[in-house]
């Protein structure tokens, strides 16, 4: 925000020199003899070619076009810093209060909860598990008992 004060006069002296380029480029194209240069230079300088009024005004645009661009990148940059505030600087408070509600309303163990077909693959597999172990068992003490022998 502070960069646009600081170029505002930058842009003025550039809008001037801009309209004076053009002036320049419009007044050499039509150049004939020293008199129609002595001419260019007069009016260029704003010497005996336009009233105060004149002036003024031409000033006054210079000033108003100068003051549209700063402003109208301050307004871009202030949207921005809005919509950055205002949206995205609720979202994560938004996020965390439904998280809470989530977990302490129990809803989360819906998340966690196992399908039908889950619950009964891991039943037969853990007694399967069982009987293994019994089996190991088993053979273990056989294979001791013999070996004893």
């Amino acid at each position: 925000p502070h960069r646009s004060i600081r170029i505002y006069p930058w842009l003025i002296c550039q809008i001037r020199l801009d309209r004076f380029q053009a002036k320049l480029r419009e007044g050499y194209a039509n150049v004939t003899n020293v008199e129609s240069v002595s001419k260019i230079y007069m009016s260029m300088h704003g010497i005996g070619n336009e009233s105060n009024e004149m002036q003024d005004a031409a000033d006054m645009n210079i000033l108003a076009e100068a003051y549209w661009k700063v402003a109208s990148k301050r307004y871009i940059d202030n949207v921005s810093m809005v919509m950055m505030n205002d949206i995205l600087g609720q979202l994560p408070n938004r996020i965390e209060s439904r998280l809470m509600e989530v977990v302490v309303g129990g809803e989360i163990m819906m998340f966690f909860a196992q399908s039908a077909a889950d619950v009964q693959r891991r039943k037969r597999l853990e007694e399967k598990i069982v009987r293994l172990k019994k089996a190991s068992k088993t053979l273990h003490s056989c294979l001791l008992g013999e070996g004893g022998v």
